[in-house]
């Protein structure tokens, strides 16, 4: 179960680092994946074009809302209306791992809670370091 679980990861690592998205989607399938959670840069352009694609492919796609910012502001109701027609689903982080601890073992849930913790003080820092460029 260990070595299936780092093949996955590795899997997805690499995929993540693809310039492809829609070849991202479709290298899930042999991993039986048919959920994807994605977020990250750029809201417009990698989450989006991956989003759709893997939409296309039937995948169930949930949008990280608080972890995708645009890179302009008047394409990101744009992208998030395409997303949505599509058939994609807006979350915010803290909420997908509160769902995941409400099912997850008494290990599972301390290691959910950890990383739930560490997004915190990711947003923390984050919005400290926006405030201290803003001043």
């Amino acid at each position: 179960h260990r070595r299936m679980l780092h093949e996955e990861q590795h899997v997805l690592r690499d995929l993540a680092s693809d310039p492809r998205p829609r070849h991202r989607a479709l290298q899930l399938e042999h991993l039986g994946v048919k959920t994807l959670l994605i977020g990250g840069f750029w809201l417009e352009h990698q989450v989006l074009a991956t989003g759709l694609y893997a939409l296309a492919a039937a995948y169930d796609v949930y949008v990280l809302a608080d972890v995708t910012p645009p890179q302009s502001n008047a394409a990101a109701h744009l992208s998030h209306n395409r997303l949505l027609v599509q058939g994609a689903r807006p979350v915010v982080t803290s909420q997908v791992i509160h769902e995941w601890s409400l099912a997850a073992s008494a290990d599972e849930r301390v290691s959910l809670e950890g990383l739930l913790e560490n997004i915190v003080e990711r947003r923390r820092a984050a919005i400290d370091s926006g405030l201290a460029a803003t001043s």
